[in-house]
């Protein structure tokens, strides 16, 4: 799937990432054809051309079964240098950042980031710094929507008495819940068998997620609801940051900078491959949604849940 400059990327990332002078250990899960690990390797070519012989970004692929919780821990305690988190996780920790996670909180990717781009987005990186964290970029988050086993889900009136997937108890359980659905927390790696098992109806997720974890094989009815486009951030651990040099640090903001802007390129297209795919596996894609049914809905519920957060201890938080 990946195209000639992604392929051209992962190849200098094989040849170019082993035995540097400094090697900083990046997790991300995601497969390596995800614009996310292209990113990933974008940046560290990008270092590579600057910081000859200096810093090399090494990818570490993480085990699917790690919540967003555990790797911020691990980042902030030095095991890990570097991740790419959902930023729904820091919504409570870090201020600002819970509008961009908000379910239709923006018509569009192209919105939210006119909201975001500028000061919006500085404030939110350096809001990590109070969490012993350092906020290199904020990614481009593809679009979610509800996926489902018995019926396609169309108005906010069709999740009514459904179980759906969710994977806290936080602020996105509870406003599924004051909107007449059943939420049902469980792990990301179990979503297929809980689905094929009828344990659940629906969970909801971008086209990653439903293609490449097979989501679609047990729930065939993708309704374009479109209701969340979280980004995700890149952190690095305070320890890390500060044993490199200040041209070191300069350079690794700019080469996170560089990849957050090519990543929004890499969104779209990579978008339209796996909808493809979803498409010739007989997946039944439905355009026909009353978002507007949902928005009246959910948007008041998820501004009351926003002021309930600020009262409330850290949760994982997220759709």
């Amino acid at each position: 799937m990946a195209t000639v400059r992604a392929l051209t990327l992962l190849l200098a990332m094989a040849t170019a990432w082993p035995g540097s002078a400094r090697d900083l250990q990046a997790w991300d899960f995601v497969p390596s054809d995800h614009p996310a690990v292209r990113s990933l390797a974008f940046m560290n070519e990008f270092l590579q051309e600057r910081v000859q012989g200096g810093l090399t970004i090494v990818r570490r692929v993480g085990n699917e079964h790690d919540t967003d919780s555990f790797v911020i821990g691990q980042v902030r305690n030095g095991s890990l240098d570097m991740a790419r988190v959902n930023l729904a996780a820091l919504n409570v920790s870090v201020q600002g950042s819970l509008l961009a996670t908000l379910p239709f909180a923006f018509d569009s990717r192209e919105e939210m980031w006119r909201t975001l781009d500028g000061q919006a987005r500085e404030d939110i990186l350096a809001g990590l710094q109070s969490e012993g964290l350092v906020g290199l970029s904020l990614y481009d988050g593809a679009a979610r929507s509800f996926y489902s086993r018995p019926q396609a889900i169309r108005t906010v009136e069709d999740l009514k008495g459904l179980k759906v997937r969710v994977q806290s108890v936080g602020g996105w359980a509870r406003v599924l819940q004051r909107l007449g659905a059943e939420p049902v927390v469980i792990p990301r790696a179990q979503t297929k068998a809980a689905l094929l098992a009828g344990v659940v109806d629906a969970a909801d997720g971008d086209w990653a997620t439903y293609m490449d974890e097979g989501h679609y094989e047990a729930a065939p009815f993708y309704s374009l609801t479109r209701h969340a486009q979280p980004p995700s951030v890149l952190i690095m651990s305070e320890r890390t940051w500060r044993s490199l040099s200040g041209a070191e640090q300069t350079m690794l903001r700019e080469a996170a900078r560089a990849s957050e802007v090519y990543k929004r390129g890499l969104v779209d297209e990579y978008e339209a491959e796996l909808r493809q795919r979803a498409a010739a596996s007989g997946v039944r894609i439905h355009e026909d949604v009353d978002r507007k049914s949902f928005r009246d809905a959910m948007v008041p519920l998820a501004m009351d849940e926003a002021k309930l957060q600020k009262a409330m201890p850290r949760s994982e938080g997220g759709p």
